[in-house]
C-alpha cells in the first residue's frame, strides 16, 4: 500500500490522462494475466488521507478515495498498483497520488517471512509524474510482528524504518499499532488503525496518526474510512 511523502504545498500541475490510462491498464493486466493465481481490489473511501505504515503522517484533512490493485505472480512475486484522489481537484490536490510497487515474499524459516520490494511512488500533490520518490524496501514479519526498512531517493531523499503489531481483538476487529523513524528529519512518527470486518468484503477503519512537526510539536489526525475488498483465487 502507499507511504507517507514530504508534499510541497502550493503547486498545481494537472496530472497527465496517461496516468489514469496506465493505472487501468495494470490493472486490467492483472486481472487477466496467464499464471497469475491470486488477484485483489481494494476500494476506499476516507475522510482523510492519513498514512500508518510507512511514513505515519497526514497527507490531506479532506476526504479522499483511493483503489489498489494486487496481483500474485506466482514464485513468491506479485505486483501492486494504486490512484489516489481528494474531491477538490480530483487527481491534482493534496489527496492525489498514484504507485507501482514490484517485489516478493519468501520464508526463511519457521513463520518468519522476508519481503522484498521497489517500486515508484509519484503525483505527490497532484503535482504530475515528476514529483515523486524512486523506493526499495526490505522487511521481515513473523506472526503479528513485521518490520521494514525503505529507502526512498526523490522528493524524501529519506530512509524511513517501521513496525507494527497486529493485534486481533476479536475474528472481526483488529487494532494495528504502528511506529516510523525518519532519518532526514530525525522523526519519530506513531499510528494506529482499528479494523472492524463487517463481512468478508466489508469493512470499516479508524486510523490515527501522531506525526512529528517541523516546531516540534506533535498533533493527532483521525480518519474513518469505508473498505471494500475483493479477491479471486
Amino acid at each position: 500500500m502507499s507511504a507517507f511523502k514530504f508534499h510541497v504545498s502550493g503547486l498545481e500541475h494537472p496530472v497527465p490522462r496517461t496516468v489514469t490510462v496506465v493505472v487501468a491498464a495494470l490493472a486490467s493486466w492483472g486481472l487477466a494475466a496467464p499464471g497469475a493465481s491470486a488477484q485483489s481490489v481494494d476500494l476506499e473511501l476516507s475522510s482523510a488521507y492519513l498514512e500508518p505504515s510507512t511514513f505515519v503522517g497526514v497527507f490531506s484533512e479532506r476526504p479522499m478515495a483511493r483503489v489498489t490493485g494486487a496481483f500474485d505472480l506466482g514464485d513468491a512475486g506479485y505486483v501492486e498498483a494504486y490512484a489516489s484522489s481528494g474531491f477538490d481537484r480530483p487527481f491534482r490536490d493534496e489527496g492525489s497520488e498514484i504507485g507501482l510497487e514490484v517485489g516478493g515474499e519468501w520464508v526463511v524459516g519457521g513463520d518468519l517471512v522476508l519481503n522484498l520490494a521497489a517500486g515508484r511512488w509519484a503525483n505527490y500533490a497532484g503535482q504530475g509524474l515528476e514529483a515523486g520518490d524512486w523506493f526499495g524496501r526490505v522487511g521481515l514479519s513473523h506472526g503479528p510482528i513485521q518490520a521494514s526498512a525503505s529507502v526512498l531517493q526523490g522528493d524524501s531523499d529519506t530512509i524511513a524504518l517501521n513496525a507494527s503489531y497486529e493485534w486481533a481483538l476479536t475474528e472481526h476487529v483488529s487494532l494495528l499499532p504502528t511506529i516510523g523513524y525518519l532519518t532526514a528529519d530525525e522523526a519519530l512518527n506513531f499510528g494506529i488503525v482499528g479494523t472492524i470486518n463487517l463481512t468478508d468484503q466489508w469493512g470499516l477503519a479508524i486510523t490515527a496518526v501522531a506525526p512529528d512537526s517541523d516546531a516540534g510539536d506533535r498533533e493527532t489526525y483521525v480518519a474513518a474510512s469505508l473498505i471494500y475488498h475483493w479477491e479471486r483465487d
